[in-house]
């Protein structure tokens, strides 16, 4: 068990290690900007108390799916939901990231930020 005081901490380096950002523009409709956090692990226990550890603490929901190849479940959050976590997982000044990760996160940021202004 983790102490909630290092959750943020512990899931930071989840997302770090098996985690991801992707983010494209839905050429369907105008504007449309689709982002998407997600944790991977071939265990459906651990997250499933990741999706838990986050509902209970921060009132997100997330989706758990199987892989498009089929190794490994993935825990994702998408839009709204992502930018609830990654506040949370990035809030603690000083905090410890992977840079390269952290810098794809304010670019998609930026974008929405942007597209949420301009409209």
């Amino acid at each position: 068990m983790i102490p909630k005081n290092y959750l943020f901490d512990f899931l930071r380096g989840v997302l770090d290690g098996d985690g991801y950002v992707h983010s494209y523009f839905d050429t369907r409709w105008k504007l449309s900007f689709l982002w998407y956090l997600g944790f991977c692990s071939a265990s459906l226990g651990f997250l499933s108390w990741i999706r838990s550890e986050l509902k209970e603490t921060i009132g997100v929901r997330g989706h758990i799916t199987m892989s498009k190849k089929g190794s490994c479940m993935q825990l994702k959050y998408a839009k709204k939901e992502a930018i609830i976590v990654v506040r949370h997982l990035y809030s603690r000044k000083g905090s410890v990231y992977l840079t390269r990760k952290k810098l794809k996160i304010d670019k998609i940021l930026a974008i929405v930020d942007k597209l949420t202004k301009g409209s």
